[in-house]
């Protein structure tokens, strides 16, 4: 058994972006902030496997997701039983996969 965790990038606002993720795939996410992430959306603890962050700053040096810079929106899933399902829902409304990254759970 493998975890796959996969990264998007939109060009949208957060909280459109976030209604987007939701009624995409059914999920619900709540709205968070953190001192590092700053204002995000993500699914209920203890699960939380979807994370849509704001990819902005005062300072350019001070992004949360730097190598991608060129989207306003950086949304992370892990851990999800379908990701190519997801990877195919989330491009047909717009979000570019930028990253996947597969882990043997067996390790």
């Amino acid at each position: 058994m493998s975890d796959t965790f996969d990264v998007y990038g939109a060009h949208s606002e957060l909280s459109a972006a976030a209604s987007l993720i939701a009624r995409t795939l059914n999920v619900k996410l709540e709205a968070r902030s953190s001192d590092y992430l700053g204002d995000y959306y993500g699914t209920p603890l203890p699960n939380d496997n979807i994370e849509v962050v704001a990819n902005v700053a005062d300072d350019p040096e001070d992004l949360p997701y730097e190598e991608y810079r060129q989207y306003s929106v950086i949304v992370e899933i892990s851990e999800l039983p379908n990701p190519d399902e997801v990877r195919a829902a989330l491009e047909r409304v717009g979000f570019e996969h930028l990253e996947r990254e597969v882990i043997d759970a067996g390790l």
